[in-house]
C-alpha cells in the first residue's frame, strides 16, 4: 500500500512541477487570483472585497492610528490640562442639572435620589 501512496505522490508532484515550468504566466495568474479572491473584513460583515483591497486598507489604518498616536504623545499635556479642565466639578454638576432639566420634560418620568454615607 505504501508504494500505490508513493507513487500516487510523484504523479501529482510532477504534475506541479510540469505546470510550474510553463513559465511566469502561470505563477503571475495565481498571484493575481490570490489577490483577486474576496475576503470579508470581519466575522460580522456582509461584504467582501478582494484581498488586496483589503491588505491595503488595514496598512492605511495602521498608518492613522499610528500618525494620530504620534500626535497624541506630542500633545499629551496639552490634551490632559484640556480634559481636566472640563471635569471639574462645576462642569459636571451643571451638565447633570441640563441632562435631568432635559428629562423632566420630556414624557417619561425619572425617579432620582440622592443619597450620601458618612466617610469613616
Amino acid at each position: 500500500m505504501d508504494n500505490i501512496s508513493d507513487v500516487v505522490k510523484a504523479a501529482i508532484q510532477t504534475q506541479i512541477l510540469a505546470a510550474f515550468n510553463q513559465g511566469p504566466d502561470l505563477i503571475e495568474k495565481l498571484v493575481e487570483a490570490a489577490l483577486k479572491e474576496p475576503v470579508k473584513d470581519g466575522p460580522y460583515s456582509y461584504n467582501s472585497k478582494p484581498y488586496l483591497d483589503h491588505l491595503v486598507g488595514n496598512c492605511v489604518r495602521d498608518a492613522a492610528r499610528e500618525a494620530v498616536t504620534e500626535v497624541f504623545s506630542i500633545h499629551k499635556d496639552a490634551i490632559r490640562a484640556a480634559v481636566r479642565e472640563r471635569f471639574s466639578a462645576d462642569t459636571i454638576v451643571n451638565s447633570f442639572a441640563d441632562a435631568l432639566i432635559k428629562a423632566s420634560g420630556e414624557e417619561w418620568r425619572i425617579n432620582v435620589n440622592f443619597e450620601a454615607e458618612k466617610s469613616r
